[in-house]
């Protein structure tokens, strides 16, 4: 950016962040905190840069279909007996959208976000992730919680998928920690 500041030029940085620096548990950690840190570089140096008539914001994506996961979804497939496309395609499943990513969903994210058309968007992410970003658990049995799901519904809103077609959100009980008792989702509450 000094660079930018020093020729007078005007313009937008987009960072590129994770859906890991969003949450509190993964098997990430120390990729998550950086992931966190791009975050908060992104909202604290945007105010400054925006004096210069620079636009300071980022993109956090979820699983994208790159090279990496590839080659990760191939040695998954290994242990697994399992192709490479069957683990991206599970992947795909776990996500609102039944999909992981491609390239060209965050390459239109970027040209957004450098276009006239996001000109007083500044020091904001903006989450490309198929709705990878939403706290959402998969059960096998409607309307029961294991006791982890239970675990993690205690303090947040959690949605249930069970099939495309039924979505139910279960609004969590802050104060007791109770989904409506015995791990019963609440009635009503579909």
């Amino acid at each position: 950016a000094r660079h930018m500041i020093e020729a007078d030029v005007e313009g937008t940085i987009i960072n590129h962040t994770s859906q890991a620096g969003d949450r509190r548990t993964d098997a990430f950690g120390l990729y998550g905190i950086s992931k966190t840190a791009i975050r908060g570089l992104t909202w604290r140096m945007a105010q400054e840069l925006a004096e210069s008539n620079i636009r300071m914001n980022a993109i956090s994506t979820d699983v994208t279909e790159t090279h990496q996961t590839r080659k990760e979804a191939r040695i998954q497939a290994e242990t697994e007996d399992r192709t490479p496309e069957e683990i991206l395609q599970d992947r795909g499943k776990k996500r609102p959208l039944g999909r992981v990513g491609q390239p060209v969903d965050l390459a239109h994210a970027v040209m957004f976000l450098a276009s006239e058309k996001a000109d007083y968007i500044v020091g904001d992410t903006l989450r490309v992730s198929g709705g990878g970003n939403l706290k959402f658990i998969l059960t096998t049995q409607p309307g029961k919680l294991s006791r982890r799901e239970y675990s993690m519904c205690r303090h947040i809103i959690c949605i249930r998928a069970h099939t495309a077609l039924d979505l139910r959100i279960v609004l969590a009980d802050n104060e007791q920690g109770s989904t409506g008792g015995a791990g019963q989702v609440p009635r009503g509450r579909s």
